[in-house]
């Protein structure tokens, strides 16, 4: 319907007082219905993007923009690890450890219940303590109850003193206690059978036997005494009769406390020393494994060796790594500059450096175990800068601190640098000279 013929409607049906509102509300509403129904999408009226993605239609990346986080990889990277293909990871790609490479690993923090393995080039590992259910670390509380029970000292700087008293003592009963503690034996009562203390019972009837009015001729004192002692036996001796020999009491039957219990209870229950470990573990309370110990034994590894496969960490493995076939990682990786760079940490750790235009190349901080290999395409100009700090000792000849070396412009010059000291590196070439003089 135009609006023409709707304007027609109006007159002929709608009061004139209304007319005028209704006509212009129509206008507004159909000339908005008219620019968004029926305008043109061609090109030009593309919104243009910019940014990191750039156009209209057809959209572009910007070059130097997808870093690791655009990325959809398993695992958080870690530093000098290299992306390679894995179907069973999520985005089907991981970090992965460079074969070849080293990892130097060592004790880092260490509780009462664990200690912790540093790795140079991928993820610690957290030793815990064993238990009644699996193999472990020994936890210092088991430590302390070896000392305690097992490997105690007692020599005299680690004996301490030990007071006896009289612990429990009624009518029929006697025991001796040790550092006010509980009982720590108690006598036996003596008997027909048995040597023993006399209970309140013998003790009263020892006093009427006493006391007991008879001819005084006949009665004589008897004077008891300490006689002879050894580690098991006491003799007490008699002013006029046969001595007695108290012997020691056994699994079997009642006696005296030998020396040789009596340093038991001295040793078990008030001896203060740590005993001193050797072997692969050393020390008292804070132990130390010594160095060149550990071997893949010890590890805890989700599957066996394999000779020649190398370590690669793997979160979904027993123990968060797993030996793998390094011909499945590649090692080698490279990169191409036409103009003067500076070349990153991770390019100068093995990367091979393809220059195809007249260009400086600087070197970053020298650092152990660094190596970078230079190639030229073309007849060009290329020189190698190092740090400010470092030096290039060049075919055998120390440069000055900082000094440059330059290619003979030929095509197909090398110059491979490694780590030569703290100072700087060894660049091994084919004749380039000191671009600095």
């Amino acid at each position: 319907m135009t609006k023409k013929k709707i304007d027609d409607i109006n007159l002929r049906t709608t009061p004139k007082s209304m007319m005028s509102a209704i006509d212009d509300n129509f206008t507004e509403n159909y000339d908005a219905i008219s620019l968004n129904t029926l305008k043109e999408t061609d090109v030009d009226h593309n919104a243009t993007h910019t940014g990191e993605v750039t156009g209209a239609t057809e959209l572009t990346i910007s070059n130097n923009i997808i870093d690791e986080a655009n990325m959809k990889i398993s695992n958080a990277p870690t530093n000098e690890y290299i992306l390679t293909a894995d179907s069973e990871v999520a985005g089907g790609w991981k970090w992965a450890v460079i074969s070849g490479s080293t990892t130097d690993l060592s004790e880092g923090e260490s509780t009462e219940t664990t200690v912790k393995i540093d790795s140079s080039s991928g993820d610690n590992a957290t030793l815990v303590s064993a238990s009644t259910i699996r193999a472990g670390l020994l936890a210092k509380a088991k430590f302390d109850e070896i000392v305690v029970n097992s490997l105690k000292e007692t020599d005299v700087d680690h004996n301490v003193s030990t007071t006896l008293e009289v612990g429990t003592n009624n009518k029929t009963e006697l025991s001796i206690t040790s550092d006010g503690g509980a009982d720590d034996i108690t006598l036996p009562v003596a008997s027909t059978n048995l040597t023993g203390v006399m209970n309140s019972a013998m003790y009263d009837n020892h006093i009427l036997n006493n006391n007991k009015v008879t001819d005084v001729d006949h009665n004589v004192s008897t004077n008891l005494a300490e006689g002879e002692s050894t580690e098991t036996t006491v003799k007490v001796t008699s002013s006029d009769g046969t001595d007695a020999t108290l012997i020691s009491a056994s699994t079997s039957r009642a006696g005296l406390l030998t020396k040789a219990k009596f340093d038991e209870i001295v040793a078990n229950t008030n001896k203060t020393s740590n005993a001193t470990h050797t072997g692969e573990v050393s020390g008292s309370e804070e132990l130390t494994i010594a160095n060149n110990i550990v071997d893949e034994a010890n590890m805890k590894i989700s599957n066996a060796p394999t000779n020649d496969y190398v370590l690669t960490a793997d979160s979904g493995a027993t123990g968060g790594w797993k030996w793998a076939n390094p011909s499945t990682i590649t090692s080698l990786s490279t990169a191409s500059y036409a103009t003067s760079a500076s070349l990153s940490t991770a390019e100068c750790n093995g990367y091979v450096i393809y220059v195809t235009g007249t260009s400086i190349i600087t070197l970053d901080a020298i650092a152990e175990g660094m190596s970078v290999t230079i190639l030229t395409i073309g007849d060009i100009e290329v020189s190698i800068d190092p740090n400010n700090n470092d030096l290039i000792v060049l075919d055998g000849t120390a440069l000055a601190v900082g000094h440059k070396i330059t290619n003979l412009s030929t095509a197909g010059d090398i110059a491979v640098l490694t780590y030569y000291s703290a100072d700087g590196w060894y660049a091994s070439t084919n004749s380039w000279t000191d671009g600095d003089v």
